[in-house]
């Protein structure tokens, strides 16, 4: 659980969460690049 909002500079923290199709990964251990973009998409409710 966090404590707080992320700041510049701050490490993910260890996430599991699950894709479109129902698998799961392991954030921030699935990113191979130093720099990576995450979408977020709420879908329909």
């Amino acid at each position: 659980m966090m404590s707080g909002p992320l700041s510049g500079g701050d490490r993910l923290p260890s996430l599991t969460v699950t894709t479109i199709d129902h698998g799961e990964q392991q954030w921030p251990e699935c990113f191979e690049q130093p720099l990576n973009l995450v979408l977020f998409y709420r879908g329909h409710w």
